[in-house]
C-alpha cells in the first residue's frame, strides 16, 4: 500500500484535475470496496453446499489474481475520479511505478490502465470493447422509441457498466458522477 496507494494520492491530490474533489480516506476505502467485489466471485455462497472442486480451484487461482485486482481496484478508485486529461498523468505515473517496484504483474504497454480489464478467465488484460459482442442494429428499428433510449456501446459505457455491475453485486454504495448528457442514466439502467 505504501508503495502505491500514497503516492498516487499524493499525485491524484497535488497533480490532477477532478471535477469533485475525493478526500483520500473515501479513496482509499474506494479501494478496498472495489477489492470486496472482485474478489466476490472467489468466496465460497452462503447458504449453498460448497462444490470442492470449483473451492480448490478458486483457491489455485486466488494468488495470480491479488495483484492485477489491486491495480484495477487502483486505478478506478484513484484514477477513476480525476478527468479525461488528467487520466494519461495517471497511466504513466502508474505504469512507471509498476516498473520501479518491480510489480510481477504487468500492464498493458499499448493501452492506457483505464482502456482495460484484467480477465481472470485468461489472465490477460483486455480492451473493454472485446469483452462483449460486436454491436448489431436489429434488422427491425423502431424508429418511434425516445433517442436516448437508443444505445450504442462504447469502451466508456462498457467499463462503467461492467464496474457499477461489481459494486452492486457487491451491495456497495455507489455515486455516479458526470456532466449533463454522458449517458450516467443509462449506464444505471
Amino acid at each position: 500500500i505504501d508503495q502505491y496507494v500514497v503516492p498516487l494520492t499524493e499525485l491524484l491530490r497535488l497533480d490532477m484535475s477532478q471535477p469533485i474533489n475525493a478526500v483520500m480516506p473515501n479513496t482509499i476505502a474506494g479501494i478496498m470496496k472495489l477489492l470486496d467485489c472482485l474478489f466476490l466471485p472467489y468466496l465460497p455462497a452462503v447458504g449453498v453446499e460448497p462444490d470442492p472442486d470449483k473451492e480448490k480451484a478458486n483457491k489455485e487461482a486466488l494468488p495470480g489474481l491479488v495483484t492485477p485486482f489491486f491495480l484495477m481496484a487502483l486505478t478506478w478508485a484513484v484514477g477513476g475520479t480525476c478527468t479525461s486529461d488528467s487520466r494519461a498523468k495517471f497511466d504513466a505515473f502508474l505504469k512507471a511505478r509498476v516498473k520501479e517496484v518491480g510489480t510481477k504483474a504487468a500492464l498493458p504497454p499499448d493501452a492506457a490502465v483505464h482502456d482495460v480489464v484484467f480477465d481472470p478467465e485468461t489472465k490477460a488484460w483486455r480492451k473493454w470493447m472485446t469483452i462483449i459482442d460486436p454491436f448489431q442494429i436489429a434488422d427491425k428499428v423502431d424508429f418511434q422509441q425516445d433517442y436516448n433510449s437508443i444505445i450504442v456501446p462504447t469502451a466508456a459505457s462498457i467499463c462503467y457498466t461492467w464496474l457499477l455491475d461489481a459494486l452492486l453485486k457487491g451491495k456497495k454504495h455507489t455515486l455516479i458522477v458526470g456532466a449533463t448528457g454522458v449517458a450516467k442514466s443509462v449506464v444505471v439502467q
